[in-house]
């Protein structure tokens, strides 16, 4: 388990209502502190990014936002650290009154910065175990189960896929029964374009 599975940045812009702060942690806050944790945020993402490519899965904001991360240049201690900081704050940080979504912002956003320091630690070689990872990406952790529970699970898989291969393989070529060629999926994009149910685009 290497990556969030949907780790948007915009979505922080979004709480952040697109606030112009500065992108330095170490600066003093300035208006609203949750909206300055939120901008913060989407730099440390960034920041993280760059020391790992598969971090960040979309972001639409501002290029000069991502261009000053990649300036900075924060180590992914001063990563883990800041998103550790700014995990405190968010989680008491007074919420405004005339917004109704408030008080989701500050704990919403200091799950998200203890994602952000645990990825960190990650890649710095920290090792974590399969319920401390998941709940520290994912606010997230598997139910204890006994071992029969799963072996009735994996039995009742068996019965449904007979066969003399190992169950792992029967599963395997049960999935690729689904597997579309590429060849196949070219023709039909090309079909569809044909009848203008689909633009191109050349090159």
């Amino acid at each position: 388990m290497h990556r969030l599975p949907l780790i948007y940045a915009l979505a922080a812009m979004l709480a952040a209502g697109l606030c112009a702060c500065s992108p330095d942690p170490s600066e003093p806050a300035a208006g609203p502190d949750i909206d300055k944790i939120a901008r913060e945020y989407v730099t440390l993402v960034l920041a993280l990014g760059e020391h790992d490519p598969n971090y960040v899965d979309a972001y639409y904001g501002p290029d000069a936002w991502r261009a000053a991360a990649r300036e900075q240049a924060l180590s992914l201690a001063e990563i883990r650290d800041g998103a550790d900081e700014l995990s405190t704050r968010a989680a008491v940080a007074p919420a405004n009154a005339e917004d109704p979504l408030a008080p989701l912002r500050g704990p919403f956003l200091a799950k998200q910065l203890t994602a952000v320091a645990t990825r960190a630690d990650m890649l710095l070689g920290r090792e974590f175990s399969f319920d401390q990872e998941t709940a520290a990406l994912y606010d997230a952790t598997s139910p204890p189960r006994e071992q029969a529970y799963f072996d009735r699970i994996l039995a009742e898989i068996d019965a449904l896929l007979p066969g003399d291969e190992s169950l792992p393989e029967r599963v395997r070529r049960f999935r690729n029964q689904f597997i579309i060629p590429p060849d196949r999926l070219a023709c039909r994009i090309c079909q569809r374009s044909a009848v203008g149910g689909l633009q191109l685009v050349s090159g």
